[in-house]
């Protein structure tokens, strides 16, 4: 996910989408359950159904009012270049306008689609350093400390019609360390002699990471907090791809902005100098084009949804050729049945499974096997007997001896 700018400090672990309403929909989502009244971390779209009191908590639900169907279709398709030259926020706009494919089949039977943005980036009045902040330059800012602030002030707040986004790309951190750290916040002139030499030599051989990423808290103030994960690199030659896996460009989604509320905060957990190739705030509308994008991908999609533990089952009438798109996650485990035949599936929006469609009636079948298990099973049987034979083989030798 690291196409759509998603916060995560490993590679292969997404937590949540940050609230971001097109995202979650993607995913099926139809509920989102908050605790204690923390409205501002519900996404655009939702409207309150149910809420259940605890001893210590109040769970509230909340229900998707633009809620996409499980197997939804598309008529357009964009290839896998143009997706990955757009910025992020304009990625999961196309998501609602056009599959992102590279089967040449597909290609070649949709609509091809040229994505239509329709963000608009909001202005600032100001980006000053509130504590523990030594510089604050157009691409660059210079953290002294812990919980150092940074406010970026908004000139007038911006439409309800939709979400607001925090949005940094090129970014990296240097982290000041050792004798860098101690002459940036002054503590160098009073240290002894012997402290001196204890960081230098420390800084000459340096350990294991202690720490892997820092944070950049991103909030607002209805309540609202966004958590930023950065790689650190360490002056060792110790790396670790799992955490540091070469993402520079960030989305965060921000809560209400108001009259009342109009700046946004940034903290730092650690300090050092952040650079960056460019810094938004965007404002991105989900009003008529949104709804009417769903209402296009809802038209056509399956019915008579059955989910087993490994397979599901479905059926899907279209009246022109169309890709069903379903939101698990690509695998070659899964293999597809349209009217009993297997079909190829292909890889949608670079996570899903996608099915090509010809206008007409079709009965979908998907079923789950762990990608070579048969093979698997076949060596270890055959480990076994080897391991077997040569039990047996050990003890006609002892007793012929």
């Amino acid at each position: 996910m690291t196409y759509q700018g998603t916060n995560t400090y490993i590679k292969f672990l997404i937590t949540d989408f940050d609230s971001r309403a097109i995202l979650g929909n993607l995913l099926n989502t139809d509920y989102y359950i908050n605790s204690n009244g923390l409205e501002a971390y519900i996404p655009y779209g939702y409207s309150q159904t149910s809420y259940t009191n605890t001893l210590s908590k109040t769970y509230t639900a909340y229900k998707n009012d633009y809620a996409l169907p499980f197997g939804y279709t598309y008529s357009g398709c964009i290839s896998k270049e143009q997706y990955e030259a757009l910025s992020i926020l304009q990625r999961q706009q196309a998501l609602m306008q056009g599959a992102v494919i590279e089967n040449e089949q597909a290609a070649a039977t949709l609509n091809p689609v040229s994505p239509q943005d329709c963000s608009s980036p909001l202005k600032i009045k100001s980006i000053e350093g509130v504590s523990g902040v030594a510089a604050v330059k157009a691409n660059e800012f210079t953290v002294l400390g812990t919980n150092a602030k940074i406010a970026i002030t908004l000139e007038a707040p911006p439409p309800q019609d939709g979400e607001n986004y925090f949005v940094i790309t090129g970014l990296k951190h240097e982290p000041f360390e050792g004798v860098k750290l101690a002459k940036r916040n002054h503590t160098w002139i009073s240290m002894s002699v012997l402290q001196k030499r204890e960081l230098e030599e420390e800084e000459r051989n340096p350990s294991r990471p202690k720490y892997r990423t820092t944070t950049i808290r991103v909030s607002t103030d209805d309540g609202y907090t966004g958590r930023m994960c950065i790689p650190i690199p360490r002056m060792d030659e110790y790396i670790d791809t799992q955490y540091d896996f070469g993402k520079q460009d960030y989305v965060q989604k921000l809560g209400k902005l108001d009259q009342q509320s109009n700046t946004v905060t940034l903290t730092f957990d650690t300090a050092g100098i952040y650079s960056f190739s460019n810094l938004q705030l965007v404002h991105q509308p989900l009003d008529s084009w949104y709804e009417t994008a769903v209402e296009k991908m809802s038209e056509y999609s399956l019915q008579n949804l059955k989910l087993g533990t490994d397979s599901l089952s479905g059926s899907i009438t279209v009246d022109e050729p169309r890709l069903l798109c379903l939101s698990i996650p690509y695998s070659t485990g899964w293999k597809a049945y349209v009217n009993g035949k297997e079909t190829k599936t292909i890889k949608t929006n670079t996570m899903f499974i996608g099915l090509l469609l010809e206008k007409g009636s079709y009965d979908i079948q998907l079923k789950y096997r762990t990608p070579w298990l048969n093979l698997g099973l076949i060596i270890s049987a055959a480990g076994f007997s080897l391991l077997g034979l040569i039990i047996l083989f050990n003890r006609k030798r002892r007793r012929l001896i």
